[in-house]
């Protein structure tokens, strides 16, 4: 199963979720984002760092 095959079938499914699974699916891509909000931020830090 490819990629957009993967989205469809989650999309199609969404609604059938109970609200457990929503909030899980949920935390995982919250974290998802955090964690690479803090890379990024280290990235550029250590980007300034070395051409200071």
């Amino acid at each position: 199963m490819n990629i957009i095959e993967k989205r469809d079938f989650i999309h199609s499914h969404l609604d059938q979720l109970d609200e457990s699974l929503i909030n899980k699916f949920y935390e995982t891509l919250r974290k998802e984002e955090v964690l690479k909000t803090i890379l990024i931020t280290r990235a550029k830090k250590s980007e300034n760092d070395i051409l200071a």
